[in-house]
């Protein structure tokens, strides 16, 4: 076919573009290309951090630890067996796993910023939903979206922040935010029974709908992802590489567009 590359080019050229990202990824924030970062005396993506953690946090409603609290209440509230109950949850789950990969596809073409902001949206419907089940159908499309929004899609966000800010000391911080995130992790449990005596199963998945959202203006999570999380180390903090031209190495051209990346910073095989 006309105009196609030999194998062997096509291989070269994706090797020169696979070094080339890794030899220009060096990450440091622009002190005139976002208003927030102007004010720092440390690197933006600390900033991330806290928002990581707290989304990670904010899976509770759909992760394990937390809907097994509600078990003896959709029994008895559903009239379920312990067998239909499992099996509705599990099914859920494998559905809820197939979509990840495209939610990752979008994220990557959108941006997690975006993205986060549609599924603390959808997660906190989703909470809202499962507290006026009345069905074993409903029960189990509930599980679905809670595990697709929850468990898999805020998880999958939370924890792809940080490879966008941190290179170096990426297991170091990933080791702090699964610290933090652990310790809050653990209070869930005890704290969603106390809230159950209270309110009543579906009054405290509602509440875990609205901290999930949180409404109000600056402690929302929504809020937070909005204006104080840039997608990546580029455009509102420019990404530098270790080179003499300033090219952001996340939108490197594809291996066939080979000659668009200046000669001088090509690197030699």
């Amino acid at each position: 076919m006309s105009g196609s590359q030999p194998p062997s080019e096509s291989f070269q050229n994706l090797q020169i573009t696979l070094k080339y990202l890794l030899m220009n990824s060096t990450t440091i924030p622009s002190s005139k290309s976002h208003w927030l970062a102007k004010k720092l005396r440390f690197y933006y993506g600390w900033l991330i951090v806290p928002v990581s953690i707290l989304g990670t946090f904010a899976t509770s409603p759909g992760q394990t630890y937390m809907v097994s609290v509600f078990n003896p209440s959709f029994r008895d509230a559903l009239s379920l067996s312990l067998s239909q109950l499992t099996g509705a949850y599990m099914l859920g789950t494998i559905l809820a796993s197939i979509p990840q990969p495209y939610i990752g596809y979008w994220s990557d073409r959108v941006g997690i910023r975006r993205m986060l902001i549609l599924v603390v949206v959808l997660f906190s419907l989703a909470c809202v939903f499962i507290s006026q089940v009345n069905s074993l159908f409903m029960l189990t499309l509930a599980f679905f979206f809670l595990r697709l929004f929850g468990q898999g899609a805020l998880e999958l966000l939370s924890t792809n922040m940080l490879p966008m800010w941190f290179r170096d000391r990426l297991g170091r911080v990933a080791g702090i935010k699964n610290v933090v995130g652990r310790l809050l992790i653990g209070s869930v449990p005890i704290g969603v029974l106390a809230i159950i005596k209270q309110v009543g199963w579906r009054g405290t998945y509602m509440l875990a709908g609205a901290v999930v959202l949180r409404p109000r203006r600056k402690a929302s999570q929504v809020v937070i992802a909005d204006f104080k999380m840039s997608n990546r180390p580029t455009g509102t903090i420019a990404q530098r590489p270790t080179c003499s031209q300033t090219i952001d190495p996340l939108t490197v051209p594809l291996p066939y567009r080979r000659r668009s990346i200046p000669h001088h910073t090509r690197p030699a095989m």
